[in-house]
């Protein structure tokens, strides 16, 4: 036996016959990057799934490409049947068949679904638009969808959203080796840009990584609108430990959580596919290109803390309603907080201008309304990170730090709301944001002197602010989200 091998781009992919175990394999692939990681755990989904051969050694897999290759009919109907069971949710023909095989279709309801359905895309369209009584032509109907049925899997997989099309150019479903790779994110039309993807313009120069394995990675992402991908690629029995147990956990709170981000909340001491610093790709439906997030460790247990307190599992905490919730910035434009909140837990950064960025739109507005619970909330995940990141070595729950800057708060709004001096408050409250989102501290302290001596009440915590004003910021935060009186006329 000859050793040949070649090298494409980042991973060895092997053209001759390898022994193992009595077996033979003709070809291997390595999790050299996160393309061909996610490659490696849609084709053994794949594999399984059609009890195909292939062997697992470290982070290498083998198998026999004539059991992956699309061109050939027969593989491709098994590729498909996988589809068919692994995106069950697309296939409107589905639907179609449990619906038809009720004897009696008595609920309006099933029935209009069934015509939905029947035109639920371009290929059900084709086959059904000439069915006007549905129930009446169900045999019909059978008979076209078990004459059709690969095609319209195929076809609704290739040009949905969410399936194929998703991750892939849909125009090189099943094709061989392409002279640019197939992903969105890295696909280029050769006929217009090859000039400028080269050094110096020099077409040759671009580095290019196709291969028909690439058709089986949408396997590997989790369903939804916003799909993920943990490359934890230490070998491939983690990679697929890991993206089983993210399967395994979106199952069961996929419809309560829409947001990608929150299963790092819900997670705690449960998720393995989260217990070391690991690569986790985003794919969103709205977006061609992909997104690359690090979770480290730090991170991971600032999700933790965060989750101690909000164990009730009924999605009803303070923390999943902050979670929940989007701040109008303008008609078209809206805050995201899941987003923001979990983008600086990830790259480490403090809610800081978050919140202030919050007081200033509250501060514009005319009717007086805040943002008083968001802001409440976000104070207190503030803490955690300031905790995390600052390393603190006390807390301001534990010595009641924040209750003080709520109660001066709550006894200074009473003084002004006493003497029908409402104006007065919110005139105080600007100016206390403004010098905060200045990082004029020495203003805000002279301005809360001011204050104290004004409404003659004592502000003991604004002595930890004088001593170190950046570690207690959070202190001020309180203080001025309470100082309104918004919250109590409602």
């Amino acid at each position: 036996m000859y050793s040949y091998h070649e090298k494409e781009g980042e991973t060895l992919i092997y053209e001759v016959v390898l022994e193992k175990n009595g077996k033979g394999f003709d070809r291997r692939i390595e999790p050299s990057d996160w393309r061909f990681s996610a490659t490696i755990v849609g084709l053994v989904r794949y594999l399984d799934y059609n009890h195909l051969p292939y062997e697992k050694e470290g982070r290498s897999l083998y198998y026999n490409f004539s059991d992956v290759d699309l061109s050939q009919e027969e593989i491709e109907s098994q590729y498909l049947r996988f589809v068919e069971y692994r995106f069950i949710h697309l296939m409107h023909h589905i639907q179609v068949k449990r619906i038809l095989s009720d004897d009696l279709v008595e609920d309006n309801g099933e029935l209009k679904l069934l015509k939905d359905k029947l035109s639920g895309n371009t290929v059900m369209k084709k086959h059904f638009s000439g069915f006007k009584e549905p129930l009446v032509q169900k045999e019909d109907i059978l008979h076209v969808l078990a004459k059709n049925n690969l095609e319209i899997i195929r076809e609704t997989f290739k040009n949905s959203i969410f399936g194929y099309r998703k991750f892939i150019n849909q125009a090189i479903y099943a094709k061989g080796t392409q002279e640019r790779c197939r992903l969105w994110g890295f696909y280029v039309d050769t006929g217009r840009k090859t000039k400028s993807l080269g050094f110096c313009f020099e077409k040759a120069a671009a580095k290019v990584v196709d291969f028909p394995e690439f058709d089986f990675l949408p396997f590997a992402f989790s369903l939804g609108q916003n799909s993920v991908f943990v490359n934890n690629n230490v070998s491939v029995d983690r990679l697929l430990k890991s993206n089983n147990d993210l399967d395994d956990y979106l199952q069961k709170v996929e419809e309560k959580r829409t947001l990608w981000n929150n299963i790092f909340y819900q997670l705690g001491e449960s998720g393995a596919f989260i217990a070391q610093n690991v690569e986790m790709i985003l794919k969103k439906v709205e977006e061609d290109a992909y997104h690359t997030v690090i979770l480290r460790q730090s991170a991971i247990e600032t999700f933790k803390s965060l989750r101690q307190n909000n164990l009730r599992g009924d999605n009803t905490t303070a923390l999943d309603s902050l979670l929940k919730s989007s701040i109008k910035v303008t008609d078209d434009y809206y805050l995201n907080l899941s987003e923001e909140i979990t983008d600086c837990i990830l790259n480490e950064k403090l809610l800081d201008d978050l919140i202030e960025k919050i007081f200033k739109l509250d501060n514009s507005k005319k009717d007086g309304a805040t943002n008083g619970f968001q802001l409440k909330q976000l104070i207190r995940v503030n803490l955690v990170l300031y905790r995390q990141l600052k390393k603190l070595e006390e807390t301001m729950e534990e010595k009641n730090y924040l209750n003080g800057a709520y109660s001066a708060a709550q006894t200074t709004k009473r003084y002004f709301l006493e003497k029908n001096l409402e104006n007065k408050m919110k005139g105080y409250r600007q100016k206390l944001t403004s010098s905060i989102v200045a990082k004029d501290y020495d203003r805000f302290i002279e301005i809360m002197l001011q204050l104290s001596s004004y409404t003659e009440t004592a502000f003991p915590f604004l002595h930890h602010l004088i001593k170190d004003f950046e570690g207690n910021k959070n202190l001020a935060y309180e203080f001025i989200n309470n100082l309104n009186n918004f919250q109590d006329r409602n």
